[in-house]
């Protein structure tokens, strides 16, 4: 599901300022690497730099936002939530006995629920271990790429990829001469392939910026 950028700053005054810390020094790095001059040729090509930096701060480099789905705190909730719709079409079937149209549309409406809550765990990539994958960076980098296919007439490969290189969000562990596409394609497609409903709603979610949520909610 979809959260407020700001729901996280509640999550305790400790942990915020650590949190805080963590992201102010990440982004000191990010300013005097050639990530920020990635980031200014980019926004001389049309892309918002406000988009990307907004990502960053407030998403990519929070750590109280999990990088692995097997570890976000939510989960439990959507299975507590999906234990209860259960319970509750469960026992409605059990003891409504007369069928009304009324009736009809409570049941109608309770596997609605059922379906759009495990839908928000089917999403979710529990694989760990040597294959896993950093979903916080998968999304951030497709959220990036739609934005620039839409507002910069194509991904801008080489800048694109100084860009997530310098804010933490593909390994620098790459030569000159690899093709930058090769580098970031490839977790573009494993985000469209783990989070299929999501991926879809990336291009919407960036030609409707600014919003105050991000990852963006699902239908």
């Amino acid at each position: 599901m979809g959260r407020a950028l700001g729901d996280r700053d509640q999550r305790g005054a400790g942990g915020s300022a650590g949190s805080s810390k963590q992201r102010q020094n990440k982004c000191e790095s990010f300013l005097a690497s050639n990530g920020y001059q990635a980031l200014k040729s980019l926004a001389d090509r049309g892309c918002d730099p406000n988009l990307a930096m907004s990502l960053f701060v407030q998403y990519l480099w929070d750590e109280r936002a999990p990088s692995f789905e097997s570890n976000d705190p939510d989960l439990p909730l959507h299975r507590e939530s999906l234990k209860a719709v259960q319970l509750t079409r469960h026992l409605f079937q059990n003891h409504t006995w007369q069928r009304t149209t009324e009736t009809e549309l409570v049941k109608s409406a309770l596997r609605q629920l059922e379906d759009i809550v495990q839908s928000y765990i089917d999403e979710r990539d529990f694989h760990s271990g040597r294959h896993s994958q950093n979903a916080k960076q998968n999304r951030v980098i497709c959220a990036i790429y739609h934005h620039l296919k839409l507002q910069t007439n194509g991904p801008q490969w080489r800048l694109f990829l100084d860009l997530l290189v310098a804010a933490g969000a593909i390994s620098a562990n790459f030569s000159v001469g690899d093709n930058p596409d090769r580098r970031i394609m490839p977790r573009i497609k494993v985000f469209e392939r783990q989070h299929p409903k999501e991926a879809r709603s990336m291009p919407h979610w960036v030609k409707s910026w600014p919003l105050s949520s991000f990852p963006p909610s699902l239908p």
